[in-house]
């Protein structure tokens, strides 16, 4: 092995996806058809395509990394992106901010950056409340406690106060913009730096920094993406674990990176509720800082099989993809030399290199992640939605050409065609009525079943830990050293939403397929001359959604942990384990609360509310194609239209735009099918 190492070992392939359903939105094909699409329609049908366009202008792939302080997330951002230094590495937890790198997408009024502030109120939460961590010590009336948590909460807003002055109360609940950014620009928001320094420090607004909005073209990504790196899910504090689970809710996949020297350890409990809360198929897990490993030709397999061991114990799925890589490493690959790594980094690379026995390959990690996000970007997200929206897109186009198509028509319907708009509207109101009673029950059910399950699991997690617990200061044990089973409990309340909404799911979809029969059956009746049918596309229902509430911290998660000692210095056993009790009881109703309103009566009410509208859509199509069978109707509707000299070539051009989309649609559903197959 030369002692000059090639840096062929670690370069950045510009290597992307370029399977044709994500190609459609990358190079705008399937944009433009929409364009075209709303040239050719009724006028009446133009919002939908409006929203259509929408929908494809706006797509984007969000991918959240998240992990441990100190994993080395934001420096395999930066990696991906092949910029160096782009993100500062080195935050400070207090001031870590979620930033979302927005790559190939155009920003809104040509800011390349924005930085949004925390409003009035939040601020003010954090030192009323002290965070979710006082709230609970507070709970437990340890008054002392409470305002040593809030006096270092306030001494961080105090010392923003004073370096911001009078633009301190101008900034609350405001915006930061820019037309460009660099590394230092972004600094002075997310990176608090040192503030003992002598003048302005470089981060001067991050403590007051909500979230970071960046935009930026590369040639890395062959498709629209959202790159959202995350604070450290190990930060006691708690400042801004919402900000981050909810960024991590819109996530199409999550990069869940550890440090190779701890990768899954017992004690990253934080990381274990996340990944229990996430749907199998959008995780990936790399294990980062291999060039900080001894021996990592022996040390990588052992650790690949004690990741393995863990997911099994934690009942997620051997198959997740595992990758082993350098941040570090992928950052000398971009600069293009090896001038900057330590000794002990390069022995380490150079030990890779001799056991190599293939052709040479990019040792940072970077390569095989980024084929690994391509090909879930391609089956798992940009495929499902390039199939439905073109779908969308189609149905559309049948509508209106089945609506001008009928302008057309030379002479009335026959005599045996009974169905009348009059009829059709009162058919179509009683629908409504029938799906709303019916939806408003399965949210009750689902309610009342979700609230009886969650409480039954709590009730069983508080005696059997109660007993642990007792039987543990019965033995003299110290309280420090116990720990409740909040993993098992995770996994249980986790088990009990998955299965409740999947019966809710299965319950909804039912009242979807008999909406889509009633039309379909109405529309088969105004089928062309040969009898065919206009070729109804059934409303889509998405499964619910991932349960962020189970991905918290929980209460009980803290009283276990660092505050369990206050609780044990002053407490006798008795009254600590009523406590305890106490403690759990409260997340009980906390977490039926958020399961119940968040997941259970939000999605019921978003189903409903997605359900009228494709009947609202079609309403208006089958009331006009009744209308339609007389002259008089066709007269009317003739009026309404901005051009009428064109009919039969809007026709023709419809025709053809329907056959583009469903090849388009096919491509979609090929990748998802695939997908499914291999996940199968």
């Amino acid at each position: 092995m030369p002692a000059n190492m090639p840096i062929d070992y670690l370069a950045r392939r510009s290597k992307f996806v370029k399977s044709s359903e994500i190609s459609a939105l990358a190079s705008g094909e399937l944009k433009d058809m929409i364009a075209e699409l709303q040239e050719l329609i009724v006028p009446e049908m133009q919002e939908e395509a409006a929203e259509l366009a929408q929908r494809v202008q706006s797509f984007a792939v969000r991918i959240s990394l998240i992990g441990q302080v100190k994993a080395g997330k934001t420096a395999l951002c930066n990696a991906m992106m092949g910029i160096n230094e782009l993100l500062p590495s080195d935050i400070n937890p207090w001031t870590s901010v979620v930033t979302s790198v927005h790559l190939n997408q155009a920003p809104e009024r040509q800011n390349r950056a924005v930085f949004t502030f925390f409003t009035e109120e939040e601020w003010e939460r954090m030192v009323d409340t002290g965070g979710r961590v006082a709230a609970l010590a507070h709970q437990a009336d340890f008054d002392t406690e409470v305002d040593e948590v809030r006096s270092q909460i306030a001494a961080m807003q105090e010392r923003t106060k004073e370096r911001l002055g009078k633009n301190f109360t101008i900034l609350l609940g405001n915006q930061h913009s820019f037309s460009e950014f660099n590394p230092d620009l972004v600094k002075r928001y997310v990176c608090l730096g040192d503030e003992d320094a002598e003048g302005d420090p470089e981060g001067r607004f991050a403590s007051m920094t909500r979230s970071a909005e960046l935009y930026l073209d590369t040639p890395l990504f062959g498709y629209p993406a959202t790159l959202v790196d995350t604070p450290g899910v190990n930060d006691p504090f708690l400042v801004r674990e919402a900000v981050t689970l909810d960024s991590l809710g819109k996530s199409d996949i999550c990069v869940i990176v550890l440090s190779a020297h701890q990768a899954l350890s017992t004690s990253d409990l934080a990381l274990m509720r996340i990944l229990l809360g996430l749907k199998h198929e959008q995780i990936v897990l790399f294990i980062n800082r291999i060039d900080e490993l001894s021996d990592p030709v022996a040390q990588i397999p052992e650790i690949r099989e004690r990741i393995k061991e863990t997911l099994v114990e934690q009942q997620l799925p051997v198959s997740l993809p595992v990758l082993f890589g350098s941040a570090e490493w992928a950052a000398a690959g971009v600069k293009g030399d090896l001038d900057d790594i330590s000794d002990a980094s390069t022995e380490a690379l150079q030990s890779l290199v001799a056991a190599e026995d293939s052709e040479i390959s990019d040792l940072s990690g970077i390569s095989a992640l980024q084929d690994v996000l391509d090909q879930k970007a391609r089956d798992e997200v940009g495929g499902p939605f390039v199939a439905e929206t073109a779908t969308r897109a189609a149905d559309l186009a049948r509508r209106s050409k089945a609506l001008l198509s009928s302008t057309t028509q030379t002479a009335p319907r026959s005599e045996s065609f009974s169905i009348s708009a009059d009829s059709l509207v009162e058919d179509i109101s009683i629908l409504r009525s029938q799906l709303t009673e019916r939806l408003y029950e399965i949210k009750l059910e689902s309610d009342k079943h979700v609230l009886q399950e969650i409480s039954g699991t709590f009730q069983r997690f508080v005696f059997f830990e109660s007993r642990s617990l007792n039987s543990h200061m019965e033995g003299r044990g110290r309280v420090e050293d116990w720990a409740a089973d909040t993993d098992g409990l995770r996994r249980n309340l986790n088990d009990i939403y998955r299965k409740r909404s999947e019966e809710m799911y299965a319950d909804i979809k039912d009242l979807y397929d008999t909406t889509y029969k009633f039309f379909a059956e109405i529309y088969d009746q105004f089928g062309d001359e040969d009898g065919a049918s206009l070729g109804l596309s059934p409303p889509r229902l998405d499964k619910p959604g991932t349960p962020i509430s189970l991905m918290r911290t929980m209460t009980v998660d803290l009283s276990t942990s660092w505050l369990v000692g206050w609780i044990a210095r002053r407490l006798k056993r008795d009254t600590y384990l009523k406590k305890f009790r106490t403690i759990t009881l409260e997340q009980l109703r906390a977490t039926s609360v958020e399961v119940r309103e968040e997941h259970v009566a939000k999605y019921c009410d978003e189903a409903l509310q997605n359900l009228m509208s494709y009947i609202d859509s079609h309403a208006f199509a089958v009331e006009e194609l009744a209308r339609l069978q007389d002259q008089g109707g066709r007269v009317a509707f003739l009026r309404k239209m901005e051009q009428t000299d064109n009919i039969e070539a809007r026709i023709d051009g419809l025709e053809d735009l329907i056959d583009r989309l469903e090849i388009v649609s096919a491509k979609g559903r090929f990748s998802e099918k695939n997908m499914k197959k291999e996940s199968a």
